[in-house]
């Protein structure tokens, strides 16, 4: 192990977390998506399709709008547009009011948004945890005009995650990488993944102007252009289940209890830290504040230094109850929201 993840590794003394709790409501069935922060509302949708908005203030209702069917991740906020994925037809509403702007759009467990489109997937289940599979298809959406653009089924065994980068979509499923034009959907250019195994499957990646990269049994980068592999990164754990965070120098994975840093040029492990627990998938990656991550599992909460590999602060929300995965936190300015199960906290400065 290089002395500076050694270093990290032992240097684990977090403080008490800077937060108490504002206030906390509850719903009707249990939140599995991270919470949406639009202006002076928290939104959240539970499994039974209600989504609702709370005054971040005071957590006094806003308003609520019942969806077609169980809502199992997280939603998309594009400008004052909410994208609702849901197991019957997804929504789209006006995030200050509720109304919904259509309603039409296809079933989906998962929402992917580009730089200007989005794209709807059904890789998702839940029977009591998560059931992880492949999407038929994927449909693509204008934004923030919500204008239908195309759906395609570019692999036969279907789809896991997909990414954007200009005016490409990089999509993944158990054996290939395809690249596909994102105003139409036309496939562009496709390679096989080098020895996939099971379950090593993708179900995350990021992508910037210089790189693709898609988390599975390791972490691979892949050139843009060509789809070439530039590097490998086979940090231990399982890797899969959580989103990275991309910083302009990093590449943060969570295979907890690690949180592992890797340079974004080489794939080096620069850090390693050890926190606690093991990954839940969630389909929003840990929030970035400054040079801080705030990494939610379980009910606890860790704050990390994404510079250093140090745990800052770590805070204990309460026990979960159902025992069910618990979907990252979400900045709103200084405070800080969490679905636990059925509840929704908002955390204040002391």
């Amino acid at each position: 192990m290089p002395i500076a993840a050694l270093i990290a590794v032992l240097f684990l003394a977090p403080q008490e977390s800077p937060l108490v709790q504002a206030w906390a409501v509850e719903v009707d069935d249990i939140i599995l998506g991270t919470p949406v922060v639009h202006e002076d509302l928290v939104i959240v949708a539970s499994m039974k399709g209600t989504v609702a908005a709370f005054k971040i203030d005071g957590g006094e209702p806003a308003w609520s709008v019942n969806a077609k069917g169980s809502v199992l991740s997280g939603m998309a906020l594009i400008g004052d547009k909410l994208f609702v994925p849901a197991g019957e037809a997804s929504l789209v509403l006006n995030a200050k009011t509720g109304k919904v702007f259509k309603d039409k759009a296809p079933k989906a467990t998962r929402v992917i948004v580009g730089g200007s489109r989005l794209y709807l997937l059904a890789s998702l289940e839940y029977q009591g945890g998560y059931v992880l599979g492949f999407s038929d298809d994927i449909a693509a959406y204008e934004l923030p005009s919500c204008r239908s653009l195309w759906r395609e089924a570019p692999c036969r065994l279907g789809v896991t995650t997909a990414v954007e980068s200009g005016s490409f979509l990089y999509v993944a499923s158990q054996y290939h990488l395809y690249a596909l034009d994102a105003k139409t959907g036309k496939e562009l250019g496709m390679v096989v993944r080098e020895k996939p195994k099971v379950p090593g499957v993708p179900y995350h990646g990021v992508a910037d102007k210089e790189r693709v990269i898609f988390l599975a049994e390791q972490v691979t980068c892949y050139n843009p252009k060509n789809l070439k592999e530039t590097w490998n990164a086979p940090v231990k754990g399982l890797l899969s289940w959580m989103p990275p965070v991309l910083t302009p120098d990093r590449l943060i994975v969570f295979p907890l209890p690690n949180v592992v840093a890797l340079d974004l040029k080489t794939g080096k492990e620069e850090w390693t830290l050890k926190l606690e627990g093991d990954p839940h998938f969630c389909t929003t990656a840990p929030p970035v504040r400054g040079k801080e991550i705030c990494v939610g599992f379980s009910g606890k909460l860790f704050a990390v230094d994404t510079v250093v590999g140090k745990a800052s602060w770590t805070m204990d929300t309460g026990k979960v109850e159902p025992p069910v995965p618990v979907p990252q936190p979400a900045w709103a300015g200084d405070r800080l929201v969490y679905a636990v199960g059925k509840r929704v906290l908002c955390l204040k400065a002391k």
